[in-house]
């Protein structure tokens, strides 16, 4: 199913939807101010959330379905969502425009050109990382180090909730 239109929103749209959608968006980054989505993505790693349409389940584009919910506005056919943040993950609606295909890719090529990748930041899910790293010896101060060393690199922590 494809988010265009209020009309499409509202019909998936329930109290409950909405909670574990909320759920599933990490607190708004200091740095950033991007919101990165917890739960699943797409293999291009778009955020997606699964929906029960006629009995079958599949998924939605959540940052679709968050444009439309917050701006009440439809997306036109030859548009799609562009993350002014440069983050697929990212569902802060301040940080989601339209933009047209080829707006999108000139918009990534010219990040690319300026900081040498893709992504305006590099993320580390802090979470994950902390879980990889050896627990019995890294103490907090080793931790706080290793944070400001990554850091220097550009590297910007993000806590993730942990799911349940």
């Amino acid at each position: 199913m494809k988010i265009q239109t209020q009309e499409d929103v509202n019909k998936i749209i329930s109290h409950a939807r909405l909670r574990r959608l909320r759920e599933k968006i990490a607190p708004k980054d200091a740095v950033t101010s991007c919101m990165l989505w917890t739960g699943a993505v797409t293999k291009d790693g778009y955020p997606k959330m699964f929906v029960s349409q006629e009995g079958q389940q599949t998924y939605v584009l959540a940052d679709r379905f968050v444009f439309v919910f917050f701006y009440k506005k439809n997306i036109p056919e030859q548009m799609e969502i562009h993350h002014a943040c440069d983050n697929r993950r990212c569902l802060n609606p301040r940080h989601l425009e339209l933009a047209t295909r080829a707006r999108q890719t000139e918009e990534t090529w010219k990040t690319a050109d300026e900081n040498g990748t893709l992504g305006r930041v590099s993320y580390v899910d802090w979470y994950v990382l902390n879980q990889q790293l050896d627990l019995a010896t890294a103490t907090d101060e080793n931790r706080a180090q290793l944070t400001d060393e990554l850091r220097k690199y550009g590297f910007v922590p993000v806590y993730v909730p942990v799911e349940a």
